[in-house]
């Protein structure tokens, strides 16, 4: 929630790795995050780039909201952060012009997307289908 200079980043996205040992960092590396990129690129850890390929966040969010709609988004209840995750997603409405902050949305969508699949994660992940 914090806004960072561009080189006070990285350090931080690199201690939040080897804290939590993610098997990788995927980053939106557009506009300025493109110099975020590629300063993680150097650091010792794992990064994947991922790209919005044009699409608005609504859009990009779809499969998120339609996880989250059948019950199948799951949030740490015990979470400092979980009023602050809860408004900005339910306050979402895909309108840049008022919606302000929505990094958890931009999360969220993206993990979505690694669960559908449409993301490629290396081989690290598959994508889990319940079978009814």
């Amino acid at each position: 929630r914090h806004q960072r200079e561009i080189p006070d980043i990285p350090p931080l996205i690199h201690a939040a790795y080897r804290k939590w040992k993610p098997k990788y960092v995927a980053i939106e590396a557009v506009g300025a995050n493109r110099a975020v990129y590629q300063h993680c690129c150097r650091l010792p850890m794992i990064v994947q780039q991922v790209n919005p390929l044009g699409l608005d966040k609504l859009i990009r969010a779809t499969p998120a909201m339609v996880l989250a709609s059948s019950g199948r988004v799951f949030l740490p209840v015990s979470a400092h952060w979980l009023d602050d995750v809860e408004a900005e997603l339910l306050r979402f409405t895909g309108d840049p012009r008022k919606d302000g902050n929505d990094d958890c949305v931009d999360c969220l969508s993206y993990s979505a997307e690694v669960l559908q699949g449409r993301i490629d994660t290396g081989g690290a992940f598959k994508p889990y289908v319940l079978q009814s």
